[in-house]
């Protein structure tokens, strides 16, 4: 049959995510099967036989291609610092599928807010006062990161000043800042190459060689 055809699933999947809802469930229950699968869509795992959602390996893949595959898990593995790490980077909101402990995790929560601020929310007191980790938040959601913040952090010049900008502005400022800390070189190379001036929406009014190259950059993803 069509739905016990492990190439035909596969690629299925390519066309819809949830074609693996319909495919025969010895498929379900293959561990090759459903490693292949969730190296394609994450949340793959979701179909996956109840036993293989306990398997590292299945899990460790499928949040690589999806964070949110966390959700799908079993519990001992939303405990698994690797696993929850592999998946913030990939998606930030996973941040709120891990393990309790892990939401106090420094590195973890830091990779996650770099993802999506928002989710500082999910994290503890203690790191919702730690301005490196409320920075980070703050640079990629703005307000939305700031407004999770410590009491006292809401109120910094600095955070503020990040939180006021629009995602563009966010994406520009960042971008400036990426070049300029490139010391000792940077330095001349920002002030010979980079000479541009800088409206308040993060559009360059003066544009050097330099300056069409960080734009151009920053389309293409290179230096972000």
């Amino acid at each position: 049959p069509l739905k016990a055809d492990r190439e035909i699933v596969l690629a299925a999947m390519q066309q819809n995510g949830r074609a693996l809802e319909h495919a025969a469930e010895p498929l379900k229950a293959d561990r090759e099967f459903m490693l292949a699968a969730v190296k394609q869509n994450g949340r793959a795992l979701y179909y996956a036989a109840e036993p293989l959602k306990a398997v590292r390996e299945i899990v460790l893949a499928a949040v690589q291609q999806d964070g949110g595959a966390l959700q799908h898990a079993v519990e001992p593995l939303k405990a698994d610092r690797e696993i929850v790490l592999a998946a913030v980077k990939q998606d930030g909101y996973a941040l709120g599928r891990a393990a309790t402990p892990l939401k106090a995790d420094r590195e973890i929560v830091l990779a996650a807010v770099k993802q999506h601020g928002g989710v500082l929310r999910f994290t503890t007191a203690e790191l919702r006062a730690d301005f490196q980790v409320v920075l980070a938040a703050v640079k990629s959601a703005g307000d939305v990161g700031l407004q999770h913040a410590g009491g006292e952090l809401q109120a910094d010049p600095l955070l503020q000043s990040w939180s006021t900008l629009t995602s563009a502005q966010r994406r520009w400022r960042q971008l400036r800042e990426h070049y300029r800390a490139l010391e000792p070189i940077g330095t001349y190379w920002y002030q010979q190459t980079m000479r541009a001036i800088f409206d308040a929406d993060g559009k360059a009014v003066v544009v050097g060689s330099g300056a069409k190259r960080m734009r151009s950059e920053y389309e293409s993803g290179v230096a972000m």
